[in-house]
């Protein structure tokens, strides 16, 4: 996807490495047209989370067991790109993950089984993506020890049970060219074409300013893809969900051709005046997260 007058991109760069290296050039900082709702109770870590660092894992984990939800709710078809690529990668043939995945991804992709009843299977599949990242094992005996607080994954499918959408994508690729460069990211989901929701799993009441540097991101992207050609304003609720405090953060932002061309300027501006990045993974794209 090339912006008119931009160059020729000649590289990918996941936009999450590129908030990291360069924070101040996506910098869109939460304040007070953010809305705060209470949309569940308030849950805490299991203690083996604390015990064994799986922070991530959680996350991870429980994003697994909201898309595993919204599919059901959806009535479409489920798949994993990090467990899919395990699978389909001859040199795991005879590892042992590849065999606890296969059985557990068929689980995790069958409309019949609920999330809530394969829980042990959800947490193998969020193996997958350790495994991408380091290609080897470690702290399986931990993860699959992890503990789950079912009340919290009651909460959650209320909470998911209760949005009012009628059309789901989940983790579609979504890039924006700057001068040499192609920002590409990975939103979490997408609802009626307008409804761009982040999960965030975290103790913290507070939204990490990053994560909204990403959301306007992937907005920006989704309107350039969309509707930028035909000239149309559009208007985008961005939310992010944490399901371990059930709280919803929410914006409506509006879009229209000027303003992209505006925003747009100044990141080709920026994107100038930096760096090249020479990290390979920085261009893969199973890193995007």
């Amino acid at each position: 996807m090339n912006f008119e007058g931009a160059n020729s991109p000649s590289y990918y760069v996941s936009v999450t490495n590129f908030i990291e290296r360069y924070p101040n050039f996506l910098n869109w900082t939460p304040g007070e047209d953010w809305k705060v709702y209470q949309v569940g109770p308030t849950f805490k870590y299991p203690q083996s989370v604390h015990d064994s660092q799986l922070y991530a894992y959680n996350g991870v984990f429980m994003e697994l067991f909201i898309r595993k939800c919204l599919c059901q709710k959806f009535q479409q078809p489920l798949m994993d790109r990090f467990t899919e690529r395990i699978l389909n990668n001859n040199s795991y043939e005879n590892c042992e993950i590849k065999l606890l995945l296969t059985a557990s991804y068929l689980k995790y992709i069958d409309p019949k089984f609920d999330a809530i009843d394969i829980v042990n299977e959800i947490k193998i599949v969020a193996m997958s993506q350790r495994l991408t990242f380091t290609e080897q094992m470690e702290n399986v005996n931990n993860v699959m020890d992890m503990e789950v607080d079912y009340a919290n994954l009651r909460a959650i499918q209320e909470f998911i049970n209760s949005l009012p959408y009628d059309r789901l994508t989940y983790k579609q690729f979504c890039e924006l060219s700057c001068e040499e460069l192609i920002l590409i990211g990975v939103p979490d989901f997408i609802f009626d074409d307008s409804v761009i929701l982040q999960v965030s799993t975290s103790m913290r009441p507070e939204l990490y300013a990053r994560k909204c540097s990403k959301m306007f991101f992937y907005t920006l992207a989704h309107y350039y893809e969309n509707y930028y050609h035909q000239n149309l304003k559009k208007q985008y609720t961005l939310i992010v969900y944490n399901p371990l405090l059930g709280i919803r953060y929410e914006m409506t932002i509006n879009i229209n051709a000027d303003l992209f061309r505006g925003v747009h300027s100044s990141l080709e501006k920026c994107v100038k005046i930096l760096p090249k990045f020479t990290d390979p993974t920085m261009c893969d794209h199973y890193t995007i997260m």
